[in-house]
């Protein structure tokens, strides 16, 4: 058994060694690498050539309680949560490690694993049925098969969404919990910072009660803290931004270099649009909606369109080749400028509609919307 041992040094006082061994079957003489999955990285710790046997063993010096990554390959690895003293071991097979392997000595390390077999299950699941879908698309009943296959997926998808709850519900006090609470399922996470608030205020509790001074507690804390402060911020815009309230003031350089108001067009029922040059989505609309103002600009209706574009050239020729009309001007930033901030912008393309007075009639406008309504708004 060969020993290796990372010399990680620390501040404060002194620990107990973490020591993490096991065997790995099928694996005779390849490489075994240790990293501690940090913050914002992967830190690499130490490499080991398992023996004949499979057998290795680690020793590391810790700083606090940490997330430790085996992996034999980048499709083979398993992750554990280590505190302190913890003597770890882990048997497996590296033909499918996360299968196979059993741990002992690290009670979050198990419950972490068994949220990783339970995932395996239900990915292998959505594996078959992308592998059903391409076999299907000759099929004359395609149509039904996909419907049922998106059917199916879906269910998958809210049964590991139901898992996850309950695991957190449960060990909001285990740092097993943060692994679970950031994992995606197919291309996205599983819980939303916006809707899914209430998972991410209960780890942060559960963890700052029961790991106060770990590094990787204190950054969801933080990151829990400055989602609170966005979102108090969002409600306070909002607040804003409601119909009858005053619409706020924008004045920025149209494509000669001239500065243009907002408030220069009260007395007209404006759109004010955000868009960017790059963006499809928001070039369509802008094709959909130079009809429309076609039709009605000659009854006082407007348009003052926002760029949200870092590219000025790029900007530049989008409106020469578009040719919105209206009054065209650009932020010279993208969704985090001040302008989009100011009107609430989350997502392009985006509207608003404002009143004569210069009041709000209407937030995040839809052009088949715009286009029967606008008649009666320019009659009032």
């Amino acid at each position: 058994m060969i020993l290796f041992t990372s010399c990680m040094h620390h501040k404060g006082p002194v620990l107990s060694d973490i020591s993490i061994s096991g065997k790995i079957s099928n694996a005779a003489n390849k490489v075994i690498h240790l990293s501690e999955l940090d913050v914002n990285k992967v830190k690499a710790i130490d490499s080991a050539t398992l023996d004949e046997d499979g057998k290795f063993r680690f020793t590391i010096k810790p700083a606090g309680s940490m997330f430790l990554l085996i992996s034999i390959k980048p499709d083979q690895q398993i992750i554990l949560v280590a505190d302190p003293g913890e003597d770890i071991h882990m048997n497996g097979n590296a033909r499918e490690l996360i299968s196979t392997t059993g741990v002992t000595g690290s009670p979050a390390s198990l419950l972490l694993l068994g949220f990783e077999k339970y995932t395996r299950i239900n990915q292998r699941k959505v594996d078959s049925l992308g592998q059903v879908f391409l076999n299907s698309r000759s099929d004359p009943d395609f149509v039904i098969v996909r419907q049922q296959l998106d059917s199916t997926y879906q269910a998958i998808a809210k049964d590991q969404r139901k898992y996850m709850e309950r695991f957190i519900d449960e060990h909001s006090g285990s740092l097993a919990s943060l692994i679970v609470l950031n994992r995606n399922f197919g291309p996205k996470p599983v819980f939303d910072k916006k809707k899914d608030m209430q998972y991410f205020k209960k780890i942060d509790s559960g963890l700052m009660a029961t790991y106060p001074g770990n590094k990787n507690v204190i950054d969801h804390y933080s990151r829990v803290k400055a989602m609170i402060a966005l979102q108090s911020k969002e409600i306070s815009t909002d607040s804003l931004l409601t119909p009858g309230m005053p619409a706020p003031d924008l004045r920025l350089n149209n494509e000669e270099g001239i500065p243009m108001a907002l408030s220069s067009l009260k007395g007209k029922i404006v759109l004010v649009y955000f868009w960017a040059a790059i963006d499809a989505p928001s070039r369509k609309y802008i094709r959909q909606l130079i009809p429309i103002y076609k039709a009605n600009r000659k009854n006082g209706f407007e348009i003052f369109g926002v760029a949200l574009e870092p590219n000025r050239a790029l900007w530049f020729n989008a409106v020469k080749l578009d040719k919105p009309g209206g009054v065209q001007v650009n932020a010279g930033n993208d969704l985090n400028s001040p302008e989009a901030e100011l009107f609430g912008v989350k997502n392009l393309p985006y509207a608003l509609l404002i009143a004569r007075d210069g009041k709000i009639l209407k937030r995040d406008v839809k052009l088949d919307e715009l286009k029967k309504q606008l008649p009666d708004f320019l009659k009032k």
